[in-house]
């Protein structure tokens, strides 16, 4: 499969002039929105991962107070702190505050609908947050994750607005990243939601395979990519094409939002 992978990567590789493009209608469509809409603050909920440290570094000095929220009494972990620092302020919500809120929804022995409902109260924190600051929720989930259906539905699936919706996790986001200089030590890390769900607490152990090897088997899937028939031909025999699939399928319904029924003309 690296053979495939390395073949990927070069597909998917930016250029420096491509890169900067990116970046300055990133952070063009940020200011006009704000300015339009007269918002003073954008709030980010700050995991630690590189999702939330390459958002951070794109909003860094664009002339909106861009605001740093963990739900931590105190910043845990070194990725955290040069987040943070980047940031032009900084909220704790205390644990304490988030597990109050929590028992009193529903607390069950179900990894996946506990971390669900943890996503859920952070994300009706960020928006109280906000709302207090005339901020608006910037949202941090990525094209892997969408794909994958990676996220909570109404939880950091939620946000006024969004960076990276079309850009996969496994080549697009760390390229991003280094050319904007998020430290090395925070791309390399294994990515995680930091929700417990599984005991390694990693996004590989729920997906069932790396980001990368993710995008590999949706470009195929999508027929988005550089490989032969041949070579799709073996891909496609791959266990983690099938997996790929499955989660892709199985997810369908959290990436087209509610479902409304429509009333019709002759009703009436």
């Amino acid at each position: 499969m690296n053979k495939y992978l390395k073949k990927l990567e070069e597909f998917y590789s930016f250029s420096e002039a491509e890169m900067e493009l990116i970046i300055r209608d990133m952070r063009s469509f940020v200011c006009d929105y704000t300015k339009k809409n007269k918002i003073d603050k954008l709030i980010l909920g700050v995991s630690g991962g590189l999702d939330s440290s390459l958002i951070a570094y794109i909003l860094k000095d664009i002339g909106v107070d861009l605001v740093g929220v963990t739900f931590k009494e105190k910043v845990a972990s070194e990725v955290q702190k040069e987040i943070l620092r980047v940031c032009d302020k900084v909220f704790f919500i205390q644990r304490d505050y988030l597990q109050i809120a929590f028992k009193s929804t529903t607390q069950t022995n179900n990894a996946l609908r506990n971390g669900n409902a943890t996503s859920r109260i952070q994300m009706i924190l960020l928006y109280d947050l906000a709302k207090s600051m005339n901020g608006i929720v910037i949202g941090t989930s990525n094209l892997s994750e969408m794909n994958c259906g990676f996220f909570t539905l109404h939880g950091d699936g939620a946000y006024d607005l969004g960076l990276l919706k079309s850009f996969n996790k496994g080549f697009h986001i760390p390229q991003l990243a280094k050319y904007l200089g998020v430290p090395e030590y925070i791309i390399n890390q294994a990515p995680s939601d930091g929700l417990g769900i599984t005991e390694e607490n990693t996004d590989e152990s729920q997906i069932g395979m790396t980001y990368k090897e993710f995008d590999l088997m949706i470009a195929v899937l999508k027929g988005e990519h550089p490989f032969s028939e041949d070579e799709v031909k073996e891909i496609k025999l791959s266990p983690l094409y099938l997996r790929a699939v499955k989660l892709y399928e199985e997810t369908s319904f959290k990436r087209h939002g509610p479902v409304d029924f429509l009333r019709k003309t002759e009703y009436f």
